[in-house]
């Protein structure tokens, strides 16, 4: 028999204590709940969880119903939770992914069309529950607030570009689309859909697409031309705030009014044009969502997934997706220098101590982008994973699997995880990083970047000092090939408490010879030192 509630009344935070560290590094490295500096999201597929665990538990779990033990390690890992694709799914999109079930089965070689294949999450047809995830809002709500018993938060998606073909407003409000002729239709049938109302009306609108790639065709292009869409759009978005404790919005970008004149400016009138020109969505809608979530008492999180643009919507979103730290990694991992990689680093050391108000989210892969072991190599997404986890004012996101070494990475189309052997070993490595990462002396202390005397190209090393100053640890993460061998200088006012392996999972002592450390680290090694005042 499954235990019905969601999470347990029994503490599932384990202290780090090995035997060789004192006291004084022991208190500095128990959990600390501040998580301003930093703070940790994992992405969840939530149908493909789902359908995980239902067939591990041979019932159907809903998220209601997910057992205590399922929780139990990404309650000790995770601030935020992204629940994504969490909507009631379009027939029309799951009808479109079927058209390309082959291109599936590099993920599942036994794929079933009617049983895999399903809607993209993104495809909006509306903002209620999938009844096959949860039964309805109130049933969600109360998952959410237990949850929040645990001091955790929990993320949705927001997807404010356009809707899945078979949105009600189709039928109900063709003009809050863009629209096209039937000769614009017949001459580029792919890039309009045919819509009949109620009303014996056919209306061509668009796909809703990105600038720079060909359009997504299970959806409908909304116009920001028109205030009536500013205000649907808004008051959908006011409806979320009392779900939820943040929305991760979907490209974002695209409704910056320039990249969307860019776009569409071609199909408006000049009236649309010009309110384009005046009205950001994002300007407008989030501080009246942040007022919203003031008058409920909550604090309510914007996170932007964007590619260009990103200096205009940080004026108005919490976090947004920083890709240029990605692909410094990617080059990296291919054999090019740290040059570049050190250089970005130290911006973004810079940015922290600068405390602005929105934070990056880096990771190593998400929904989008392929696995971090296929990649960048297992050994090196460890090192880089170990890299970014420490950055200050950033939030880290896992995707679901990331941990576990999954190299396939699931089409959004399909409702079930490839077979994957699961590699215990990186999971224990993300454990024990992500316990580190929450510590005391990680969460609240002061962080910079440390340069030691020859220091090779291949080595990053980062210094943290506790507010106190009692307490400081030099992170030291080889990411070459080769083994880097170096020196640590005597810290004044400082002793050695001892070293941790952070790949072996392994404290030792180490012995200063002429007030120096000497220290080796194997290829893409993880060591940090220890010291007190």
């Amino acid at each position: 028999m499954i235990n019905k509630e969601l999470i347990n009344d029994q503490p599932s935070e384990k202290a780090i204590s090995p035997e060789v560290l004192d006291q004084r590094l022991l208190d500095y490295l128990q959990p600390s709940p501040k998580t301003e500096q930093q703070i940790s999201l994992n992405l969840i597929n939530t149908r493909l969880w789902l359908n995980e665990l239902s067939q591990q538990y041979q019932q159907p779990i809903t998220l209601d119903t997910i057992p205590d033990e399922a929780w139990a390690d990404k309650l000790i890992n995770y601030d935020i939770f992204w629940f994504m694709g969490i909507y009631s799914p379009s027939q029309f999109s799951a009808n479109h992914a079927k058209k390309y079930t082959n291109q599936y089965t590099y993920a599942l070689p036994d794929i079933d069309a009617e049983k895999d294949v399903v809607a993209s999450p993104f495809a909006v047809a509306n903002y209620l529950p999938n009844p096959q995830l949860v039964k309805d809002w109130p049933t969600w709500d109360r998952m959410v607030e237990k949850l929040h018993q645990r001091d955790k938060k929990v993320f949705i998606d927001f997807v404010p570009n356009h809707t899945a073909v078979d949105h009600p407003w189709a039928n109900e409000h063709p003009e809050y689309f863009i629209q096209g002729s039937e000769g614009q239709y017949r001459a580029h049938p792919n890039f309009y859909q045919a819509i009949n109302n109620d009303h014996g009306q056919v209306h061509y609108l668009a796909h809703g697409k990105d600038p720079n790639y060909p359009e997504w065709a299970d959806t409908l292009q909304l116009n920001y031309g028109r205030p009536e869409v500013h205000q649907a759009m808004t008051e959908q978005l006011l409806s979320l705030v009392d779900h939820v404790d943040g929305l991760r919005c979907d490209m974002a970008m695209l409704l910056n009014p320039s990249t969307f004149l860019r776009t569409w400016a071609w199909a408006l009138s000049n009236e649309e044009r010009n309110y384009v020109a005046k009205h950001s969505f994002w300007h407008e809608a989030i501080p009246q969502a942040k007022a919203k979530a003031m008058a409920l008492g909550k604090s309510f999180d914007f996170m932007a997934e964007a590619y260009w643009e990103k200096n205009l919507l940080a004026e108005n979103f919490d976090y947004i997706y920083r890709d240029e730290l990605y692909k410094h990694l990617l080059r990296v991992a291919r054999g090019e220098n740290c040059h570049n990689l050190k250089e970005h680093i130290a911006y973004l050391l810079y940015c922290a101590n600068d405390q602005q108000t929105c934070k990056d989210t880096v990771y190593l892969e998400n929904h989008d982008e392929e696995r971090a072991v296929r990649t960048m190599g297992r050994e090196f997404s460890q090192a880089a994973a170990a890299l970014i986890s420490f950055l200050p004012h950033t939030m880290l996101l896992i995707n679901q699997g990331q941990e576990e070494g999954s190299t396939i990475k699931p089409p959004m189309q399909v409702g079930r995880f490839p077979q994957e052997n699961k590699d215990f070993q990186l999971k224990n490595y993300y454990q024990n990083l992500l316990q580190l990462k929450q510590s005391k002396l990680f969460r609240e202390g002061q962080w910079s970047m440390a340069q030691l005397a020859h220091q090779e190209d291949n080595l990053i090393t980062l210094e943290v000092v506790s507010q106190d100053r009692a307490i400081k640890a030099l992170i030291c993460i080889n990411m070459g090939r080769n083994s880097s061998h170096f020196r640590i200088p005597q810290q004044a006012s400082y002793q050695t408490l001892s070293c941790y392996d952070l790949n072996n999972d392994r404290y030792s002592h180490l012995d200063a010879q002429n007030g120096n450390l000497e220290l080796h680290l194997p290829a893409f090694n993880t060591q940090i030192v220890f010291f007190a005042s």
